[in-house]
């Protein structure tokens, strides 16, 4: 994960690359980049505090098997991510039953390589059932489509802002890289956002 002060947010951002997370009480923003992976931002609006992550696989080869990653504690999987997301609100205090939701991602960005349009529409399904299971109400959901997604989401407040952004890779292994360089690139960059929605 990296970190840095933003001067046009005036807030500190904590940038997440696949597999990773975060949760905070602080009004800071959390950054990522999304092409057939998904980002829950999680959020206790009568506390203050919220997490997202992002995650690549859902973890399962059917919903109604249940889990079957290699590793259960590996949070480039749906199930790990989201309880360590969850775990980490309420240690500062959020409460199970205000938690609300928003879901990004799940874009169809690769066009011919096969199964990558399984893997998209797989984390959605996964995002989709875990919150329902777990009767976390959705605010907000924008999934599918075949483009990436910049999601800045403020844990305190519990507002994300979405821009969509062209793909460029043409296979998996080049999304990841992808979404990795345009993070890194980011650190760089100087440009006025536009096209940037609130939901």
């Amino acid at each position: 994960m990296y970190q840095k002060y933003d001067n046009k947010f005036q807030k500190m951002v904590y940038t997440l690359y696949p597999g990773e997370y975060y949760y905070s009480k602080e009004d800071v923003l959390i950054y990522t980049v999304l092409g057939s992976c998904i980002s829950v931002c999680l959020y206790d609006a009568k506390n203050n505090v919220g997490g997202m992550n992002h995650f690549m696989l859902s973890g399962f080869s059917n919903l109604t098997q249940g889990f079957h990653a290699p590793d259960a504690q590996n949070t480039r999987y749906g199930m790990a991510a989201m309880e360590m997301v969850i775990n980490g609100i309420m240690k500062l205090g959020g409460d199970r039953k205000n938690f609300r939701a928003k879901v990004f991602g799940g874009s169809n960005m690769i066009k011919h390589s096969t199964g990558v349009s399984g893997i998209a529409d797989g984390n959605i399904d996964f995002a989709k059932w875990f919150l329902n299971s777990e009767c976390i109400p959705v605010d907000s959901i924008d999934v599918g489509g075949d483009r990436a997604r910049k999601v800045y989401f403020n844990p305190f407040d519990g507002k994300a802002f979405l821009k969509h952004i062209e793909p460029t890779s043409t296979d998996l292994s080049a999304e990841i890289a992808y979404e990795k360089q345009t993070l890194a690139r980011r650190k760089e960059e100087k440009k006025d956002e536009g096209d940037i929605e609130l939901f």
